[in-house]
């Protein structure tokens, strides 16, 4: 494994989704982590409250990053 990882956000109607991942020895990926929290600051898809999701983004960036 070359150590590379691969973050991946999916900002959805009422949630944050992060997902990391690396390369795996076979030539696909390996999740090592994933962590989900909702968001008050998204509607339907679009940012309302950037200070909000932000936040949140950088909650689940500390949850991920203390694995």
């Amino acid at each position: 494994m070359s150590g590379d990882l691969t973050c991946v956000l999916d900002l959805g109607s009422s949630k944050i989704v992060a997902l990391v991942a690396e390369p795996a020895e076979d030539g696909g990926v390996a999740i090592v982590g994933l962590e989900t929290a909702p968001c008050k600051g998204l509607k339907k898809g679009a940012i309302v409250d950037l200070e909000e999701t932000a936040r949140t983004i950088d909650a689940l960036a500390r949850k991920l990053g203390s694995k």
